[in-house]
């Protein structure tokens, strides 16, 4: 399938401007719910930029299908649009709801292409800074800042684990696996908590952090991320060590530079020889 990544990143920057910004920092009482508990939230603006971005990528590119975090969370049976031929766009409509909710900076547009469980393209797009990033399996991966010109990321080579920074995501790892794998942290340079997944992918891709360990493992969460990743050669697993598809729900989630440190990595974290 060919896409026009410019052009979709356009529809991208689109709605931000018209649904997501003008409702940040000034959300009412009533534009802000609960999904499952406190700590998930979705508001006005998660749903209207995820129905106004399927919008338009329906109207780009005609023979697909969307699977968004807030159209999944209405209608549970459209994950099973993972097991058809069509390509798929997953759509983070707002990764990071609760900050974005308190008024705070960091969050971000997330979308996937998919196609029969092939990681196709990834966009992750901070609309407070304005930066973008994007990726296909014939480009490359791509940056580009606010008023910038686009930069190629490049494919960055470790020889040791002792060089890698990591990212420790905050749900669904139990506080004693958290202590566990920060307990390891001596084997690398360090390990920083989650913001929230964009901005953690966004982190890995600029070279800020190189691997990450995840317990929450939602499609629209990690396959943005993880389809620009592949670009440059990152590898990644379940925690158990099978591998993650594109419509898997749990089981957790490690991501590092290649395949052997990957190996490695989740030796060290998971505690498994």
């Amino acid at each position: 399938m060919n896409i026009d990544l410019d052009k979709v990143a356009h529809a991208i920057r689109d709605v931000a401007a018209t649904d997501i910004i003008p409702r940040w920092r000034n959300l009412a009482a009533g534009d802000i719910s609960e999904k499952t508990g406190p700590q998930d939230l979705v508001t006005v603006a998660d749903q209207a930029a995820e129905k106004a971005l399927s919008a338009k990528l329906l109207s780009l590119y005609p023979n697909t299908v969307v699977v968004g975090e807030e159209g999944v969370e209405a209608d549970p049976s459209k994950m099973d649009l993972f097991k058809q031929d069509k390509p798929i766009w997953v759509i983070d409509p707002i990764d990071g709801t609760m900050g974005f909710s308190q008024g705070e900076p960091e969050f971000d547009v997330m979308l996937a292409l998919v196609q029969n469980g092939e990681l196709l393209a990834g966009w992750i797009y901070a609309p407070v800074d304005d930066d973008l990033i994007m990726a296909s399996k014939t480009t490359g991966a791509v940056r580009i800042t606010k008023g910038g010109t686009p930069q190629k990321l490049p494919r960055l080579q470790f020889t040791s684990l002792k060089e890698l920074s990591g990212i420790l995501g905050n749900k669904l790892l139990s506080k004693e696996h958290r202590n566990f794998v920060k307990s390891q942290e001596m084997h690398f340079t360090k390990i920083t908590s989650s913001v929230c997944a964009g901005h953690d992918y966004a982190m890995i891709l600029r070279g800020e952090a190189q691997f990450a360990v995840f317990g929450k493992c939602m499609p629209w969460d990690h396959l943005p991320g993880l389809a620009m990743l592949s670009t440059l050669g990152f590898a990644y697993c379940k925690h158990d060590g099978s591998p993650y598809a594109a419509g898997d729900t749990d089981g957790g989630l490690i991501i590092a530079p290649n395949v052997q440190m990957l190996q490695d990595i989740r030796t060290i974290v998971m505690g498994v020889h």
